[in-house]
């Protein structure tokens, strides 16, 4: 198979048809594969990156093809048939196992996405000039996204300072999640992403049985199946089935929620101990309790496991926080060291031995000097030692010496009656300057045009400044890199320069607005001519 070799295959499915041809069906790490049958050479292949997937459904119930279809961001879909010769059965069971892969691999890879959608947008709406650029390039069908931010756009300059936000857990996500039936006396749960990651977020020891059993033991369905038959959801639950793989962490449970309410509680003890039989004496007389033991251990189950599940709920939190806090505190590390020495220090200088000590005194004239040391003595001038001494008299004289010696250096002046000249040439109203006026270019352009010669001048410049950038290349990427630059600049400026001078030319418009944007794009152009001559010259 085509591809990356040690890129790992989850699934591989035999008896796959698409667009009328058999062939094999790869479920891998990152991708979808479906190789048809046939020689090397002249077999068709299909690969979708779980990236570009946005959804799969599949065939409905009853129907003689058992399909699944992938559909991707753009809109465009594939369709595979299962067509296993063990009958409808055996289509179904492979359907279902990519089905269920895939349900697992796409919201992985969906995160990601997202992620990487945000941090675009971001750039977008904190670049004016590259949010222009976009429009006319993308918008405009010059270029296609993905190649103007792979050619156009270094993320690496975009790198935000500001730290990510984690995704928090929602206090009553558990019964957010509501079962439905399945028209056979049971109950489904539909689990999504967000849903798992916040069971696995609020119970490490969950998180610690899915890595134990997940997949090496058991299914991901099948876990979650038995989770939901746990103690977990089922919190008045009192005996626990020799089978279940969560009794270790019930056990726990009480350990866990005893030590965090001794930490916070003066009196714990009543308030988690799941044993304690209430007595008539406990309502004072206005309670009849004629409930059982049972009832009792029942209720306080729940009550405990409330808490806890509460508990779970709020260390979450802190942990966020401590986190947090632990990155501040490295930062002043350094600080922190020197405080902890000097407080040592002392604590040695308040020993008794050195109390008995007895040491000259110290007779300090300028104490200022002996904390903080002698300041440098900076070289006065003769000016301000006599403006120190208050000596205007001398000040005065030395003054007006000076003024008496200085003599003016005017060899390298320019001619004065060129400069003369210039000055009348280019002052309003003269030869030069009859038609530089800006304020009538102002007024004759269209305002319909104004804002469109705007926006072509932002994102030329945001363009040239990349194109300039990528000389010279070093590699053959960066050489394809420079092309198509080249040829964006070049369809950029038939479509977007060459337009606008052509309308401006209608509206019977004396002056050449688009005269400087021609020179920068032929300068701009000429450069890639003239390296691609030497590089056929070397």
């Amino acid at each position: 198979m085509s591809g990356n070799s040690k890129e790992e295959i989850i699934h591989q499915i035999e008896n796959v048809r698409c667009k009328k041809m058999d062939g094999t069906l790869y479920v891998m790490s990152e991708r979808i594969s479906w190789i048809s049958k046939g020689r090397e050479k002249t077999a068709t292949s299909i690969s979708h990156n779980y990236v570009d997937i946005k959804t799969q459904k599949i065939s409905s119930e009853g129907k003689a093809k058992v399909q699944l279809q992938v559909v991707l961001h753009d809109d465009s879909s594939t369709t595979f048939h299962f067509t296993n010769p063990g009958g409808q059965e055996a289509q179904l069971r492979d359907r279902d196992k990519v089905k269920e892969e895939l349900s697992q691999l796409l919201p992985k890879f969906g995160q990601k996405i997202s992620a990487e959608l945000e941090k675009k947008k971001k750039i977008l709406i904190e670049n004016p000039q590259i949010y222009q650029l976009y429009n006319d390039l993308v918008v405009g069908q010059i270029l296609s996204a993905e190649d103007f931010w792979k050619n156009f756009v270094n993320m690496e300059d975009y790198k935000s300072t500001s730290k990510s936000q984690k995704t928090g857990v929602a206090q009553g996500f558990m019964s957010n999640i509501c079962p439905k039936s399945d028209g056979t006396n049971g109950l489904v749960y539909n689990l999504s992403y967000d849903d798992k990651e916040s069971i696995l977020k609020t119970y490490p020891s969950v998180k610690i049985k899915y890595n134990q059993n997940v997949p090496s033991r058991m299914s991901e369905q099948d876990f979650w199946t038995k989770f939901f038959q746990s103690f977990y959801f089922r919190k008045d639950q009192i005996n626990l089935a020799a089978d279940d793989i969560f009794k270790e962490c019930a056990l726990k449970l009480d350990e866990e929620l005893k030590s965090r309410a001794q930490q916070i509680l003066t009196e714990p003890v009543d308030i988690i101990d799941s044993q304690k039989v209430l007595s008539s004496d406990d309502g004072f007389g206005l309670t009849d309790f004629t409930t059982s033991k049972a009832s009792n251990l029942s209720k306080q189950n729940l009550i405990k496991r409330y808490n806890y599940y509460s508990m779970r709920v709020l260390n979450s939190m802190e942990e966020n926080s401590i986190k947090e806090d632990s990155n501040k505190m490295s930062k002043n590390s350094s600080g922190s060291n020197k405080i902890r020495l000097l407080d040592e220090e002392i604590k040695d200088l308040e020993n008794e031995e050195f109390g008995t000590l007895r040491g000259a005194a110290l007779n300090l004239k300028h104490i200022d000097r002996y904390f903080y040391a002698p300041k440098t003595v900076e070289k006065e001038s003769q000016t301000g030692k006599m403006l120190k001494n208050k000596d205007k008299k001398s000040l005065c004289q030395t003054t007006l010496q000076q003024f008496q010696e200085w003599s003016i250096d005017i060899q390298k002046v320019s001619n004065p009656s060129l400069a003369i000249s210039i000055l009348v040439d280019l002052s309003p109203g003269s030869q030069l300057m009859q038609t530089n006026n800006v304020q009538n270019l102002r007024d004759e352009v269209p305002k319909q045009y104004q804002e469109e010669i705007k926006s072509i001048y932002v994102s030329s410049c945001e363009m040239l400044k990349t194109y300039h950038c990528m000389f010279p290349p070093k590699n053959s990427e960066q050489e394809l890199k420079l092309k198509l630059a080249r040829d964006t600049l070049k369809t950029f400026y038939q479509q977007k320069i060459m337009v606008l001078k052509d309308q401006l030319l209608k509206e019977n418009f004396s002056w050449n607005v688009t005269g400087h944007l021609e020179n920068m794009f032929k300068i701009a152009l000429m450069k890639y001519n003239n390296w691609k001559s030497k590089q056929g010259t070397v």
